[in-house]
């Protein structure tokens, strides 16, 4: 039996069933466009949604990430300024004994030429 609807298919179609196929064809492809159609205006809205949102979001975050750069930017500050006034102080207790053990210096020199005169 299916061996005789498979010979059937292979004969050559007559008009009346070229025009029946044609028509579902048409058919189909409205069919398919009009639903091609809705799905892009429900994507078209969703998308819109989804981009406001992300909007909203990242605006959002963007606030919050400054406030916290903000803080840390002032922590960073004082802390450098902190490391910067012991640095200072540092510098000056090194200048300081520097220029002690260059006097020591002069003098020690300045009495060994003294002594050998």
């Amino acid at each position: 039996m299916q061996w005789r609807s498979a010979c059937q298919a292979l004969e050559p179609m007559n008009d009346h069933d070229k025009n029946i196929l044609d028509a579902a064809t048409e058919r189909f492809e409205r069919r398919l466009a009009e639903e091609n159609g809705k799905l892009r205006v429900e994507m078209a809205g969703g998308f819109g949604a989804l981009r406001t949102e992300m909007a909203t979001g990242l605006g959002a975050l963007r606030a919050d990430t400054a406030g916290g750069l903000g803080a840390v930017r002032a922590d960073m500050e004082r802390g450098f300024g902190v490391l910067r006034s012991e640095m200072i102080h540092r510098n000056t207790e090194l200048l300081k004994w520097v220029l002690g053990f260059l006097m020591v210096q002069l003098g020690a020199i300045a009495g060994l030429l003294a002594l050998f005169r």
